[in-house]
């Protein structure tokens, strides 16, 4: 058996092309990828119960989450994040921040002007 890191494994273009290698098809490539590419977000003025809620949540999705006493840093993969920013899948506390969250995977996919 062998594994090895990728070098730029963070990368949607990275593991975009080790898929090409493997026989892939373009699209189903290049989406496989770009859900597998992490990603960061942190998060401000939330209640107990939310943090709560959000901890659990995303524990149980697969994702890396740090809490203080009202913020949060989230991360993970885009697809496993994505699950979380459904808000008809999330516990009830979640449904705002599930909105919230959405909104800047979103927002982050957006090409910015130069």
């Amino acid at each position: 058996m062998k594994v090895a890191p990728l070098a730029g494994s963070r990368s949607a273009l990275t593991l975009r092309a080790v898929l090409l290698c493997h026989g892939w098809e373009e699209t189903r490539a290049l989406e496989t990828a770009t859900g597998m590419e992490s990603a960061a977000f942190h998060g401000q003025g939330l209640g107990s119960e939310v943090l709560q809620a959000l901890v659990v949540t995303a524990g149980r999705l697969g994702l890396e989450v740090v809490t203080g006493d009202d913020w949060f840093l989230l991360s993970g993969a885009r697809s496993r994040l994505t699950a979380l920013a459904r808000p008809w899948t999330v516990p009830p506390a979640l449904s705002e921040l599930a909105l919230a969250l959405a909104e800047a995977l979103r927002q982050e996919e957006e090409p910015v002007d130069g």
